[in-house]
């Protein structure tokens, strides 16, 4: 699958009017739909079995500074098994404290762009605002992101999420927990 993060931004845009990027913002809705119900299992159904799920580290670094240090820090850097894992932890364990109650979310998928990739794959970019308030908390988490997608089309023919990168618009989170799934 390789890296979103250079890839993403080659090749035609696919019209809005096309049905291909009818059904990837479909996808798109129905999925934040999903997280937002906390219908994890729902939610892990689109996801392909090689699914690579990674939210890298923001660094900021002044224009004439050279690229130094690790290659990649990341605060999620997640495949299926992992992320099944998680899931089933959230929904079956009592003691995190994170999730129990569950957070109310809401997602805010925009600035949706498709591209057609040589393999029949859809490479996705597009922008989430997602809001979530914990507890009794009269304040939000507000987390804005751009997300980077490789979407293909399993047996059936339904889309299904290959790979993600969420590049979070912070470099300094400023939040007790990152929300899982994004």
């Amino acid at each position: 699958m390789g890296d979103l993060a250079d890839g993403s931004r080659t090749g035609a845009l696919v019209r809005p009017d096309d049905p291909e990027h009818v059904d990837v913002f479909m996808f798109l809705v129905a999925e934040a739909e999903l997280l937002d119900a906390n219908d994890l299992a729902g939610w892990l159904s689109l996801l392909a079995p090689e699914v690579v799920y990674t939210v890298p580290v923001q660094t900021t670094r002044l224009r004439e500074d050279p690229a130094s240090g690790p290659a990649r820090s990341f605060h999620l850097n997640e495949d299926r098994a992992s992320l099944e894992l998680r899931v089933k932890r959230l929904l079956e364990s009592n003691a995190v404290w994170s999730a129990n109650p569950p957070p109310r979310t809401r997602r805010f998928v925009s600035n949706v762009r498709v591209r057609r990739t040589e393999r029949a794959d859809l490479q996705v970019s597009s922008y989430l605002l997602l809001l979530r308030s914990r507890h009794d908390q009269d304040s939000y988490d507000f987390i804005s992101a751009e997300r980077k997608d490789l979407l293909g089309r399993n047996a059936e023919g339904d889309l299904e999420l290959r790979c993600r990168e969420i590049t979070v618009d912070q470099a300094r989170l400023g939040l007790a927990s990152l929300p899982v799934p994004f």
